[in-house]
């Protein structure tokens, strides 16, 4: 679930820090080991770090939604997804179990990643693939980023995300720089993930494939004869 302006506390609530981790804590991981690994979904570094956060806690996210000023929960349209994931009825009760009653807007399916970019809801489903660090932060944070439709600009993050492009060519610096950077992202609640999934391919040796930084899946054109086949 992408919450655009999580750090803005701004009407609707679901913009609000506070009640994006209320709905975070909803959502994470149970103790179970089926719910750790759904919950794993925020990109290379922040896994274990957004578990540890965020964990499944439904009496700690009503605590939040009260501290909010939101005790009695309230109303959160989204856009329906039913059409791209069977995760539709799951999300929708696991909110509605802290208090947040979600109902859901049809959309075309051919407009739907128009739509939700463009701001019109303050949160939306939403399954991204997770490539480099370095093209996830760009995607998803600057305030031109394709997936930022509310255009969130905050001057903290804005001088992390600084600090790492400076940090490129020294690497220890650079993982330091990208861990603050995922830090920042899941202490402001910028998204309650449910879950990830991972993509291995395994060949017999005999050929080989190349990953571009943005992919998930090996291109076709990047298959070739292995080297080292016998």
């Amino acid at each position: 679930m992408e919450v655009p302006c999580a750090n803005q506390p701004l009407a609707p609530p679901a913009r609000n820090a506070t009640t994006a981790a209320a709905a975070a804590h909803g959502a994470a991981a149970a103790q179970d080991p089926v719910d750790r690994a759904l919950a794993e979904a925020a990109g290379e570094r922040d896994h274990g770090e957004r578990i540890a956060r965020y964990p499944f806690d439904p009496a700690k996210a009503r605590q939040l939604l009260a501290e909010a000023g939101y005790a009695k929960g309230f109303d959160l349209v989204i856009p329906a997804f039913d059409w791209r994931s069977a995760a539709q009825p799951v999300v929708i009760q696991q909110l509605a179990d802290v208090g947040i009653r979600v109902k859901t807007e049809a959309i075309v399916p051919d407009q739907y990643n128009a739509t939700v970019k463009s701001g019109k809801y303050s949160a939306f489903w939403i399954q991204l693939t997770s490539g480099d660090s370095w093209r996830n932060i760009e995607k998803n944070l600057p305030a031109q980023a394709t997936w930022n439709g509310f255009h969130v600009e905050d001057p903290k993050l804005v001088e992390l995300i600084a600090v790492a492009r400076r940090a490129y060519s020294d690497p220890e610096a650079y993982r330091k720089a990208m861990a603050d950077i995922s830090t920042f992202i899941v202490e402001n609640a910028y998204y309650a993930p449910w879950y990830r999934i991972d993509s291995p391919y395994a060949t017999d040796g005999s050929f080989g494939s190349t990953f571009s930084p943005w992919a998930t899946t090996p291109e076709v054109r990047t298959y070739a004869p292995s080297t080292t086949a016998p």
